[in-house]
Order: C-alpha cells, then sequence, then structure tokens
C-alpha cells in the first residue's frame, strides 16, 4: 500500500532557546548553550551547537559542521532542516553551530565601512577573524569533528557569507548565501569582478538564493552578481543561483536552507535518471568526485543500492540496472552478508529464476528470507501467482519456522483459489505462532484459516448446483 505523507510543519521559534527542545526525530535543538569570550570582539558573544543524536552513540565517528549566522531562530531552523534532509538521505547529519549576532548586526554584516566605500570595515574584520579562527578553533576542541565545514547566512548575514567566500573561496567547504542584501553593498559587485579578473575565484563552492516576491532592490543587485558568475565562472568553482518563486525575503529563511543544503550534497542520493546510461567506473568516479568536493569520503547507501535494485528488477524490468546496482553494492560494501545475499538472490534470478537460485543454493546462509518474500510478492503482485508459490515454497523449504514464509505462502494459494492448500500453509503459520507466543500473528493466522473456510465452503455449495 502506498501511503503520501504531507508534513505541515508549524516552527514556532523562540527567542529563549537554552531549554533543550526535540527535533524532528535526529537532532536536539539546542544541546548546549556557550558564553564565549571574543578576543577580536572583546566581549562575549553566545555560541549555540546542536548534535545529532547519533553523535552520542557512534563516540568515533566525526561529523561535517554547518556554521549558522544571524537569529537564534536561523540557528533552530537550520537544525530542524538539517535533521529532516539527513532522515531523508538528502545530506548526512552534522552539527549545527549557531552564531547569533549581538547588538549591531547590520554594520556586523556590512563588509564595508559605508555604502560607497571599498574598504573592509574594522568591525568586518573583527567578525570575520572570529567565526573563522575563534569559533572553529573552539568548535574543533570541544566536538568531534571532521575537516568539512560549510556556512550559511541570510539577508546581510548572507551578503556577509558572500564577502567571506570573496576573502577565501576555500576557506568553507560550501557557503549558503540567502537572500543576500547586495543593494546596501552596491560595491560588492565591481569587487567581484576585480576578483575574476585576478582569477582569484576560480575554485571553491557557493549557492544563492533569493524569494520571488521580494522588493526590486535587493532582486536588481542579486541579478547583477549572478549574471557576473555566469559571464566568468572557470576552473572548479562550484556554484548555484536560484530564484525561489513563491518564497518572500522572510520565508526564504526556510526555502532557502532547505535548497542550499540539498544543493551542497547534490548527487548523494543515487536516482534512476542518473544510474541511466552509467557504466560502473562512472558512478565510482562520481562519488570520488563528490567526495572531493564535499571534503571526506562519500558512498551510497547500501539499502539504497539494494532497494533500487529491486525496483528495477521487479517494476521496470530493467536487469542491466540491477546488475549494475548490485555490483556497486558488491564494491562499497564487500563484507556485508546482506550485499552478498543479494547479490546471489538476485543475480541468480536474473540469471534463470527460482531453478538458478535453487542450482547455485547449498545453504540457507546463502539466502535471504525477507529478499526471497519480497520477490515473491513481487510476482504475486503481477498476477503471476504460480511462480510466487514455487518461490514461497522454496522459502519454507530453507527456512521451515518461518511464520513469515507460511503465512505469505497461504496469502499465494489463497490468491490462486486453492483454498485447503491455503488452510493449510495458514495452519503452519498458525502452529508456529503459538510456539513462538507470537500474539499478533496468532489472531492473524486465526483469521486467514477462518477466512478461507468460509471461500472453500463456498466453491463446495457453488459445484453441487
Amino acid at each position: 500500500m502506498k501511503r503520501i505523507v504531507v508534513f505541515i510543519i508549524l516552527l514556532i521559534l523562540s527567542c529563549n532557546v537554552a531549554v533543550s527542545n526535540e527535533g524532528f526525530s535526529n537532532y536536539e535543538v539546542v544541546s548546549e548553550k556557550f558564553n564565549y569570550y571574543s578576543a577580536s570582539h572583546n566581549e562575549n558573544r553566545v555560541i549555540l551547537v546542536s548534535l545529532p543524536k547519533s553523535y552520542a552513540l557512534d563516540k568515533k565517528r566525526k561529523y561535517p559542521v554547518l556554521y549558522v549566522l544571524n537569529a537564534e531562530k536561523n540557528h533552530i531552523l537550520a537544525t530542524e532542516i538539517a535533521s529532516f534532509l539527513a532522515s531523508k538521505n538528502q545530506i548526512h547529519e552534522m552539527i549545527v553551530v549557531g552564531l547569533p549576532s549581538k547588538d549591531n548586526y547590520f554594520n556586523e554584516n556590512l563588509p564595508f565601512l559605508n555604502s560607497e566605500s571599498y574598504t573592509i570595515s574594522e568591525l568586518a574584520k573583527k567578525h570575520e577573524k572570529f567565526i573563522r579562527d575563534e569559533v572553529t578553533q573552539f568548535i574543533s576542541e570541544k566536538f568531534r569533528i571532521n575537516n568539512t565545514k560549510f556556512i550559511a547566512g541570510h539577508s546581510m548575514a548572507g551578503l556577509f557569507v558572500s564577502y567571506l567566500f570573496l576573502q577565501n573561496p576555500t576557506g568553507y567547504n560550501g557557503h549558503i548565501a540567502i537572500s543576500p542584501a547586495f543593494h546596501h553593498a552596491k560595491q560588492f559587485s565591481k569587487k567581484l569582478k576585480l576578483y575574476f579578473t585576478n582569477s582569484r575565484v576560480n575554485e571553491g563552492a557557493i549557492y544563492f538564493s533569493l524569494g520571488g516576491l521580494e522588493h526590486s532592490l535587493i532582486t536588481k543587485e542579486f541579478n547583477h552578481v549572478v549574471n557576473i558568475f555566469k559571464s566568468n565562472v572557470s576552473g572548479n568553482l562550484y556554484w548555484g543561483a536560484e530564484i525561489l518563486k513563491y518564497s518572500d525575503h522572510n520565508t526564504t529563511s526556510l526555502s532557502g536552507m532547505i535548497q542550499g543544503l540539498s544543493w551542497l550534497y547534490n548527487g548523494l542520493s543515487l536516482t534512476e535518471e542518473f544510474i541511466s546510461g552509467r557504466s560502473f567506473e562512472d558512478v565510482i568516479l562520481h562519488y570520488e568526485n563528490l567526495s572531493k568536493r564535499i571534503g571526506y569520503p562519500i558512498i551510497p547507501r547500501e539499502n539504497s543500492l539494494l532497494g533500487m535494485a529491486s525496483f528495477c528488477m521487479s517494476r521496470t524490468k530493467d536487469y542491466s540496472m540491477a546488475n549494475l546496482l548490485l555490483n556497486l553494492s558488491n564494491h562499497y560494501y564487500p563484507d556485508s552478508v546482506l550485499s552478498r545475499k543479494s547479490f546471489h538472490i538476485y543475480g541468480n534470478w536474473m540469471k534463470g529464476g527460482l531453478s538458478a537460485i535453487s542450482s547455485s543454493t547449498s545453504k540457507a546462509d546463502d539466502l535471504d528470507e525477507s529478499i526471497l518474500i519480497s520477490l515473491a510478492y513481487d510476482r504475486l503482485n503481477s498476477d503471476e501467482v504460480g511462480e510466487a508459490i514455487e518461490l514461497l515454497k522454496f522459502v519454507v523449504g530453507y527456512f521451515p519456522n518461518s511464520i513469515n514464509g507460511f503465512d505469505s505462502l497461504g496469502e499465494a494459494y489463497e490468491k490462486g483459489g486453492e483454498y485447503d492448500l491455503a488452510k493449510l500453509a495458514y495452519r503452519k503459520a498458525l502452529e508456529l505462532s503459538i510456539e513462538g507466543d507470537d500474539q499478533e500473528f496468532i489472531n492473524i493466522e486465526k483469521r486467514n484459516i477462518a477466512r478461507v473456510k468460509k471461500l472453500s465452503a463456498k466453491v463446495l455449495q457453488q459445484s453441487k448446483l
């Protein structure tokens, strides 16, 4: 059964975030709040840190870091988004660090002395040093991090993130500038042109986004900056720009962060469109390049590879793609029992169906019950009942204590109209359920037996007419 789940997320963001709140599922919204003395600013600054729940479970694992500028609510929002996207395999889990501005948000994030000057302000220099040096060192000493770090900002903070990119394009593995307030620093575009001319911007990664409902001043300067990138990009610079059609300046803090993080990890999840027409070597090279760009080793998830292989075999009948995915799973997970069993079952199934699986199998350790039952249900859903029955008979032969195996065999017999055989299979499932004290299956099998008894009686009655 297919289910469409619609999430309506109502985020009530409070300025008081010292108390730990639960995120979607993988994070605490605020794990820790630090009052840190900044030598650069010569004052105490707040540093907020959100950790994935897995952080406490795996003591050896190191994480990438996302630094989020602007208000405390931006940090909460970024944490929620990172948690959700990671749970859907769109990005990897990361530590989210919030760096809220204090009392001078506008000037602190304005890189220049004023709207006319090209001179970098002393406050901007202090803020850059605080972010790049002090905070980075503090986080590296306190938490288990890898070498990958991203930075994101919205509005004036988006302008400052763009400035940080200009100062050092590879200082962060990715920059996310959401609705950057370029209209408050029109000289930024001229400085950008100069940097391109001097070949200072030919590597690094930056993503820009703007709401489609924003005012004309910010839109005009945004387009100006984007056009400069379009006309001058060369080398290994990875960049993107997007108009978020239905967002205004306030809501881009949500939509821009979703798109920005997804953009950074673009290519993480395998899709049918991506795999189509690519070779084994193409996919390996893709993940090698993605690893270089992100800054740490990245490989496709095993369950994604095997799940897509199953889909290709049973639904699209694309055996070539399924075989590629199985080979990739074996390559990336050579010690995985699941990958080995999947390769054995699916590979032989593609060669010659059940007979090929049967002839190449010497022991139950070569098989995975759930994979075989899934194959049987694919046959059943395609109205290939006879083939499903043979598969399930094979399953219960190798797994004689499988409640699910006998239950599924009963269902296949029932669908094929063989009610007496269905009743026998359901009774065996009931016996195993009673032995295992599985009350849920006991109730299910009792209902199944009662149902096929009625169906059998009905057929008998009709045959006498």
